[in-house]
């Protein structure tokens, strides 16, 4: 977590500072791992955990400190990967939750969290945009209604629907924006679906 880390964290953001970088893309909750986000007995989000809201804070302070911004991207899609472990740290699949209408709901009681923490802080302007998912198309198993080339997802993953994925996508932005003074975005795999 960054604020068990300052010290590396700082060194990092200051060694791309010195090349000129300004806002800087940052994964933030990556396959669902660790201990940032809780979850129940069914695999249902149940809340922040860890040093999940420390880190944000010490993230802004670090902004300021070093004179940097953030687009903070909340999910990617290799978060679609199965659940399992990785050095001990439990993995959990967005799909179950991107299916889910009630583990959906949970899902963007933490954005919310998340957004909410961003949007309190003395230092909420150094988040420039909110990017919802990085590249999730290489998540979704069939087509879109916009007359898009069909998907060809990752077989790694556990792929959901354009409809799951286009809801899912949907609530995010309008817990983001509810929560949040800046804009939202999501990171598009490739021109060929621009639609």
């Amino acid at each position: 977590g960054v604020s068990k880390n300052e010290s590396a964290i700082t060194s990092d953001l200051q060694a791309m500072h010195a090349q000129g970088v300004d806002v800087i893309r940052w994964w933030m909750l990556q396959q669902l791992e660790g201990d940032a986000v809780t979850f129940d007995s069914s695999g249902s989000p149940s809340g922040t955990g860890g040093t999940l809201v420390a880190d944000i804070q010490a993230a802004l302070t670090l902004a300021v400190e070093v004179g940097v911004h953030y687009n903070f991207t909340l999910f990617s899609f290799d978060d679609f990967a199965p659940d399992g472990t990785n050095n001990g740290a439990t993995l959990h699949s967005m799909s179950s939750i991107v299916t889910d209408s009630g583990k959906l709901a949970a899902l963007m009681s933490i954005v919310k969290t998340v957004a909410q923490t961003v949007q309190a802080s003395p230092n909420a302007d150094r988040v420039v945009s909110w990017d919802i998912i990085n590249e999730p198309e290489w998540a979704i198993s069939d087509t879109d209604p916009y007359g898009d080339p069909a998907f060809s997802p990752n077989s790694s993953y556990q792929a959901v629907t354009f409809a799951q994925m286009e809801a899912f996508i949907a609530a995010t932005a309008k817990t983001l924006h509810a929560n949040s003074s800046a804009p939202v975005s999501v990171g598009g795999a490739a021109i060929k679906w621009a639609q």
